[in-house]
């Protein structure tokens, strides 16, 4: 279904920082769905069913795990070049 001329991929984004793929998914599937809700012979996904959609669908991967990863890929970088140094 395609966008509105209203919906700005642009803010989406800045409203959807720190949300996984899938999360992402989901909050498109829920907007498609809240523009099916508003009318089964709907045209387009409006920013008004985004809007919905965000109240409903929260990024899965917390701002602490995103740490935690970040400081993970740091200790294997870190690892990689001490291997890398050695042989």
């Amino acid at each position: 279904m395609p966008l509105s001329p209203n919906v700005s991929l642009k803010e989406l984004a800045s409203r959807t920082e720190g949300y996984s793929g899938a999360d992402l998914a989901a909050l498109c599937r829920e907007a498609a769905m809240n523009a099916l809700r508003r009318s089964l012979d709907a045209e387009y996904v409006s920013k008004m069913d985004f809007e919905e959609a965000l109240k409903m669908v929260k990024p899965s991967i917390s701002p602490q795990m995103i740490k935690e990863y970040e400081r993970a890929g740091e200790l294997l970088r870190y690892h990689e070049r001490q291997l890398t140094m050695i042989g």
